[in-house]
């Protein structure tokens, strides 16, 4: 299996990772501009760099998609962690003992929130990118209270985009709701989703909608990769079906944004009754027909359930979704520790900025600076990404700094205001989904905004500096507590199978002596930490290799279907402790762990399942509610999806690849 080379490796990971957001930019460049005009018309000029740059950030996390509750938190928090990051430096700006406390303490708590996944990662970032901005800009002698107000300032402008957002409230919930829906979403997409939803309060309605949704999605993934197991024959059969269901389901997601029911679902679903009577119409003696006909009445009877629902009004009972049981304590205990990547990540990164920021604050040299920001932007937890970032990161910095000297020929000093502005309303625009052009973006503003001595020493010092700092990282991800992927990707995954099976022995009990809470966070924690090496493993496959796009969109999607399976367990748990019930699961337990076990042993020993058709288990969708044993059906479910997965991945011999990759 071939390596990528850095150009290919370069053109991998300049791809656009979603849509430029050209919305959120125009709202950061106006509000941030409200906010200089606001804050020097009320005499706060002293702080004006600190207010604009954090009304941009605070911009930017109030246009995250979250339900508004969770962003209302998140800005709350956000606004008392800056603050408490800008007065922190301006207490230590005297003393350097302390500005030595203050720098080893941010930047491990906010390295350290990885641990807590991506987002919660993303946010740590920003908050230390924040500290770093506060020892640039925040001059000895600054009254630490008034930065402290400075940034509330900056939240409470921001929090001007929060108005729509409070208008269109029930939109933006109707939209998530929707999205298992629609035919392009990924059943990976759809389980984010349902994780940010968690603990959000819904009608009844929104809540079965949403669930169905979320089979709805993987049954349609689930179909489309069977089609490659099929005859010719069965699939134009079967692709007719599959587009006809697609159509309703877009119809219905459409039903649910715009919160109207249209007279088109029941002739739609008519249809599907047709399409599904044809298949014994032409072929009666094809035996794969009858598989994918138990698929196509699930699907149909799936989107039946969520036209009742749509249409019932009366039931507007408010309804929690539940949350798996990864509670704060349980993360700590699973991940605080130097077995985690991220640990590691975070105490070397801390040493960087130690030794880094001591030089930035002693001299106050732009080259230190801009050295240090190179260790911030590409430093990353293992040596794998590091070296993503320093190929991506430098050559677009590069291309900034070229960028920079060809509009400073072409445009006369006084007009490079405008272009920075222009700059970062490119940035923004091209953040995070594209982040190649917004490092681009980026750097010509600095370059242009920010310069010292000539147009051309300034970007030459820029581009120099940003390496050096580049490659320092890189060093120290190498030589420090360095995290050298090795993978074996079946075994991983076998590995996390079996927490799974692990959870099933204790969740699923004859009675309730067997219920063992400290137990069950066991199992979590073992599941945790398993799964977050079975990521790590799928993108370093992704990030590094050749032609496996079709094997990493498979490792993808069964690792999404093994958190769904998780998280029913785990639901399922909490809602036994809650309503202190707890039924006799012990054959079920019997029948789950026989069929994890089962599913291990053919991926870890490449053996042929016992099983080669595709079949869903009965599945009831008469009762969407949260009760015990609607969830022990979605678990089945789950556990079906995953079986015909693995013995179709089987079949490509996709288990003899990838054992032993570095």
């Amino acid at each position: 299996m071939e390596r990528i080379s850095i150009v290919e490796r370069l053109k991998f990971l300049s791809k656009p990772q979603g849509k430029i957001e050209w919305g959120a930019a125009f709202r950061a460049i106006i509000i941030v501009i409200i906010s200089a005009l606001l804050a020097n018309f009320l005499g706060y000029g002293a702080g004006l760099k600190i207010i604009t740059f954090v009304t941009l950030l605070a911009a930017m996390i109030i246009d995250i998609k979250l339900p508004l509750s969770t962003i209302i938190k998140l800005e709350i928090i956000c606004a008392l962690m800056m603050s408490l990051v800008f007065v922190s430096v301006g207490l230590s700006a005297s003393s350097m003992p302390l500005f030595i406390f203050f720098t080893a303490l941010w930047a491990f708590f906010t390295l350290s929130m990885n641990i807590f996944g991506y987002a919660y990662g993303s946010l740590g970032f920003l908050l230390f990118s924040a500290y770093f901005v506060a020892v640039v800009t925040v001059e000895p002698g600054t009254n630490p209270m008034d930065l402290g107000f400075y940034i509330i300032f900056a939240y409470l402008v921001a929090s001007i985009l929060l108005i729509p957002k409070i208008i269109f409230k029930n939109n933006n919930i109707r939209k998530m709701v929707a999205q298992g829906f629609k035919k392009e979403t990924r059943f990976r997409d759809i389980i984010k989703t349902r994780q940010v939803m968690s603990g959000i309060k819904v009608n009844s309605q929104l809540y079965s909608l949403f669930n169905l949704g979320v089979y709805i999605t993987a049954l349609r993934g689930y179909s489309y990769r069977s089609l490659n197991h099929i005859t010719s024959e069965s699939q134009k059969i079967f692709n007719s079906f599959l587009h006809s269901a697609e159509e309703t389901s877009d119809n219905i997601a459409n039903e649910i944004t715009e919160n109207e029911v249209s007279d088109s679902i029941p002739e739609n679903l008519k249809n599907l009754d047709e399409k599904i009577a044809a298949m014994d119409i032409y072929y009666p003696e094809k035996g794969d027909l009858k598989a994918i006909k138990e698929i196509s009445n699930l699907i149909k009877s799936l989107l039946e359930k969520s036209h009742r629902v749509l249409i019932n009004k009366e039931n507007k009972e408010k309804m929690k979704f539940s949350s798996s049981r990864t509670s704060l304590k349980e993360t700590l205990y699973s991940s605080f520790n130097l077995k985690n990547m991220y640990i590691r990540h975070t105490l070397r990164f801390t040493m960087a900025m130690i030794i880094g920021l001591i030089a930035v604050n002693l001299t106050h040299s732009r080259d230190a600076i801009w050295v240090v920001m190179g260790i911030l932007i590409i430093m990353k937890p293992d040596i794998s990404s590091t070296l993503d970032n320093l190929i991506l990161r430098s050559f677009f910095n590069f291309l900034g700094v070229i960028g920079a000297l060809i509009l400073g020929i072409i445009f006369p000093q006084h007009v490079f205001i405008f272009i920075g502005l222009l700059m970062l309303f490119l940035f923004r625009a091209f953040y995070p989904n594209n982040i190649g052009p917004s490092v681009m973006a980026l750097t010509i503003f600095v370059v242009l905004i920010w310069p010292t001595g000539t147009l051309m020493a300034n970007a030459t010092a820029r581009l120099i500096d940003l390496t050096v700092g580049g490659l320092i990282a890189f060093i120290m991800t190498y030589l420090i507590l360095p995290n050298r992927i090795t993978f074996n990707l079946p075994k991983q995954t076998t590995k996390t199978i079996n927490t799974i099976a692990d959870c099933v022995d204790s969740v699923f009990i004859a009675n309730k002596k067997e219920y063992d809470s400290s137990k069950i966070l066991d199992k979590i924690k073992a599941f945790l930490l398993e799964y977050n090496n079975l990521e790590a493993s799928i993108k370093k496959l992704k990030d590094a290799y050749k032609n496996v796009d079709n094997d990493v969109k498979f490792y993808e999607d069964l690792s999404s279907s093994l958190y769904n399976l998780f998280s029913d367990i785990s639901i399922l748990a909490s809602q036994m402790e809650v309503k202190k019930i707890y039924p006799d699961l012990s054959e079920e337990r019997i029948h789950i762990i026989e069929e994890l076990e089962k599913l291990a042993k053919i991926i870890e020993k490449n053996e042929s399942p016992d099983y080669r058709e595709f079949k869903i288990q009965d599945f009831k969708v008469n009762q969407f509610d949260s009760s015990i044993h609607q969830h022990i059906e979605w678990i089945n479910l789950d556990l079906d999806y995953i079986k015909n997965d693995i013995s179709h991945a089987y079949s490509k011999d996709i288990f003899e690849r990838y054992r032993n990759l570095r």
